[in-house]
C-alpha cells in the first residue's frame, strides 16, 4: 500500500466508472465488435433543392390558346385531357365536336419540346429520389440490424421511423408535381433526421473502437484499471488515515535518524579509543596485535565461541572462552588445528621482529584440512586461495606455495578459482606423488586432472 501510495500516478476515476470498466475488464471475457457501417445521404438530400420542384411548368405562352390557358389557370387541366383528345383521333373529349386542324396544332405547339424536356425532368426526379431514398433506409436498417452493445436503437429506430414518414410525404408531394407540373413543391427535408442518426451511429462506432482497443489490449488495460482503483483507494477511502500515518512515521524518522547520529558517533569515538588502544600495546612490544588479528580471523569465519587471549606473562597467548575461562583442553581436534592455521597465516603475512622487517619466503601446507570437518575444510581452502593474487603479483613476501593433500575435496576446492584457471604455466603446476615400496615417485601433470 505505501508503494502505491509512493508510485502511483494514475488518473483518479468515480467509483461508478472503475465498476463499469471492471465489469467488462475482468468480467465474461470480451470480444470484438463489429463496426457499423456509415449511411450515404448525400444524393437523398440533393433532391430537396432542385430548381424544377420551384417552377411552374406550363406550356408556350405565344400560342393563341395560351391566353385563355392562363386566365383560366388550367394548364394541368389541358395537359390531362389532351392525352384523351389524342385517343379521341381530333374530336374533343369534353364537347364532342370535331376540332380544327389549327386548334391541334396550336395545342402542340402550347406543349412544346421545351415543356416535354421539364416534364421528364420531373418524371427524373420522382424516380431518382424513390431509388435514392429506398437506398437510405435500407442502409439505416442495416445499421439496427447488427448487434452493438454500443449503440442507442431504440432511439435510432425512432429517428428511422421519422425519417420514412418525411420520404412518404414528399413521395407524395413528387406525384402531385409529376400530375400538375405547373404546381411549386417543397419537400420536406431529412437532413436534421439524418444528422441524428449519424451521430448515434459515430458515437456507437467510438465507443466500439475504444472498446477493440481495450480486447487488444486487456493485460495493459487491466494493470491500469487496478492501478485506477488503488488510486481511488488511497484518494477516497485511506487518505486520512494515511496522512495520520505519514506524520507519526515522519517523527518516528526523525527520532531514529537523531538517534542514528548518535549511535554513529559513539561509534567513531570507541574506533578511536580502540585504535589509540593498540597502538599503545604496539609501543610495549606485545603480543596484542597478532591476538587481534588471529580473533578477528576467527570471527570472519564464525567462530564466537572461543578466542586467543594474552598469558599472563605477556609473551604468548591463551585459548578462552567467551566467559573468560581457559578453552585448551576442550577445543576439538579442528579448533585446535584452525587455531594453529590462522596463527600460521599470521606469520606469513607478518613480522616476528618488533621492527616489522619481512623477508622472502616460501608457504608450504602440508595437508591443512587433517582432522577438519566439511566446513573447516570449506573455511581453510578459501583462505589459502586469498594467497594466489599475492604469489602471481610478486607484491608480497610469499614468492612461492606448496600445497599437499590427500584429501581429493579439498583439493577440489583450493584448485577451483575463477581468477587461479588463467594463469600460465609459469604460475602453477601439478604433481602426483605416488609411494611405491620404500620409494616415493613424483609425476608432473601437465594440467589439473581432476
Amino acid at each position: 500500500m505505501l508503494r502505491e501510495q509512493a508510485f502511483n500516478s494514475a488518473t483518479i476515476k468515480s467509483l461508478a466508472f472503475l465498476e463499469k470498466i471492471a465489469e467488462t475488464i475482468f468480467g465474461q471475457a470480451p470480444t470484438y465488435q463489429q463496426a457499423l457501417p456509415s449511411i450515404d445521404p448525400a444524393k437523398t438530400i440533393s433532391h430537396e433543392s432542385c430548381a424544377i420542384l420551384k417552377k411552374k411548368v406550363i406550356g408556350k405562352e405565344d400560342v393563341d390558346i395560351a391566353a385563355m390557358i392562363k386566365k383560366l389557370g388550367n394548364s394541368d387541366w389541358v395537359r390531362e385531357g389532351r392525352f384523351y383528345y389524342d385517343e379521341n383521333e381530333t374530336v374533343c373529349p369534353f364537347c364532342q365536336q370535331n376540332t380544327t386542324d389549327a386548334f391541334a396544332l396550336s395545342l402542340n405547339r402550347y406543349f412544346d419540346e421545351a415543356f416535354q424536356e421539364e416534364s421528364r425532368s420531373i418524371d427524373d426526379l420522382y424516380i431518382n429520389y424513390m431509388d435514392d431514398s429506398a437506398r437510405l433506409q435500407r442502409q439505416i436498417a442495416l445499421v439496427i440490424a447488427i448487434p452493438c452493445k454500443f449503440l442507442d436503437v431504440e432511439k435510432l429506430k425512432i429517428e428511422k421511423e421519422l425519417l420514412d414518414i418525411r420520404v412518404i410525404i414528399n413521395l407524395q408531394r413528387l406525384t402531385l408535381k409529376k400530375k400538375e407540373p405547373s404546381q411549386v413543391v417543397e419537400l420536406q427535408s431529412i437532413s436534421d433526421v439524418v444528422l441524428t442518426i449519424r451521430a448515434l451511429i459515430d458515437a456507437a462506432n467510438a465507443l466500439n473502437s475504444e472498446h477493440n482497443k481495450m480486447v487488444e489490449n486487456l493485460g495493459h488495460e487491466r494493470s491500469n484499471l487496478t492501478a485506477q482503483v488503488w488510486k481511488y483507494i488511497l484518494e477516497e477511502e485511506l487518505k486520512i488515515d494515511l496522512l495520520d500515518y505519514d506524520s507519526k512515521r515522519n517523527g518516528l524518522n526523525k527520532a531514529i535518524a537523531d538517534v542514528t547520529l548518535q549511535i554513529e558517533s559513539a561509534t567513531i569515538s570507541q574506533r578511536v579509543k580502540v585504535a589509540e588502544i593498540r597502538a599503545l600495546e604496539k609501543s610495549t612490544t606485545s603480543i596484542q596485535p597478532t591476538i587481534d588479528e588471529i580473533n578477528e580471523l576467527l570471527i570472519s569465519v564464525g567462530f564466537e565461541c572461543f578466542s586467543l587471549a594474552m598469558a599472563y606473562n605477556r609473551t604468548g597467548y591463551k585459548l578462552i572462552r567467551r566467559d573468560g575461562s581457559d578453552a585448551k583442553e576442550t577445543l576439538s581436534e579442528g579448533e585446535s588445528s584452525l587455531v594453529s592455521l590462522l596463527y600460521f597465516f599470521h606469520l606469513l603475512k607478518g613480522s616476528n621482529t618488533e621492527s616489522g622487517m619481512t623477508m622472502d619466503r616460501v608457504a608450504v601446507f602440508d595437508d591443512p584440512v587433517s582432522s577438519l570437518d566439511r566446513e573447516l575444510l570449506l573455511i581453510v581452502s578459501s583462505l589459502i586461495k586469498g594467497l594466489y593474487e599475492e604469489v602471481q603479483s610478486g607484491f608480497g613476501n610469499i614468492k612461492q606455495l606448496f600445497i599437499f593433500t590427500h584429501n581429493l575435496f579439498f583439493y577440489k576446492e583450493v584448485t577451483f578459482n575463477p581468477d587461479h584457471l588463467h594463469f600460465g604455466n609459469n604460475d602453477s603446476t601439478y604433481w602426483i606423488v605416488k609411494k611405491a615400496g620404500l620409494e616415493s615417485k613424483i609425476q608432473k601433470r601437465s594440467s589439473n586432472h581432476l
